[in-house]
């Protein structure tokens, strides 16, 4: 299912008037990835995946997108909205971007409600407020890897799949349309970017 024009907007802040919990490392979400920010080393994200609960040191916690500013003592949760698999953080900008996974109705090949799942990319400055940055020309390809763009620095490509590994190039900072170039072709242009 394609969802022509369809732009993702969601703000995870919780009500102005509510005090934001304050969480210590041992309460966290366990099976969850450490994300450094590349310009503050005080500063650290932690994603949790609804996926990696299982078995984890603190299954009873809330899995999604915790942030700390002090080296990692004491933690805030920014965002419980999404199924969150990866985090980049943009060592230019300080944009957060986020790899998510997405579950989605419709219709099969047999004509009855089936449920397809998709890894999406999204941004924010806040890790509260989150847009798509996959723009048009996407089609159901499945976001597996962000990282920075070596010929636009202030910008990030996606690396996806459908039958083959693309990389995703931006033709805007607006990330509003795509250049497709096999994974081959990447890497003989790029030697230095690689996995």
């Amino acid at each position: 299912m394609l969802l022509a024009g369809f732009v993702l907007m969601l703000d995870c802040a919780k009500g102005q008037d509510s005090a934001e919990p304050t969480f210590m490392k041992q309460e966290l979400p366990g099976g969850g990835q450490f994300v450094p920010h590349p310009r503050n080393p005080k500063e650290i994200y932690y994603l949790s995946s609804i996926r990696t609960l299982r078995g984890g040191s603190n299954p009873q916690g809330q899995p999604g997108l915790y942030h700390s500013s002090d080296d990692g003592g004491t933690w805030h949760l920014l965002c419980v909205s999404f199924d969150f698999r990866a985090l980049f953080v943009h060592p230019v900008s300080g944009k957060l971007y986020a790899i998510i996974h997405d579950r989605f109705l419709h219709e099969g090949q047999d004509g009855y409600l089936a449920t397809g799942i998709i890894d999406r990319a999204i941004t924010s400055t806040d890790g509260r407020k989150w847009s798509e940055i996959r723009g048009k020309r996407t089609d159901a390809a499945s976001v597996s890897r962000i990282f920075q763009d070596p010929d636009h620095p202030a910008r990030v490509c996606l690396e996806v799949w459908t039958v083959r590994t693309y990389v995703l190039q931006s033709v805007d900072d607006a990330y509003s349309d795509w250049k497709w170039i096999k994974q081959w072709d990447w890497d003989a242009a790029h030697p230095k970017e690689g996995k």
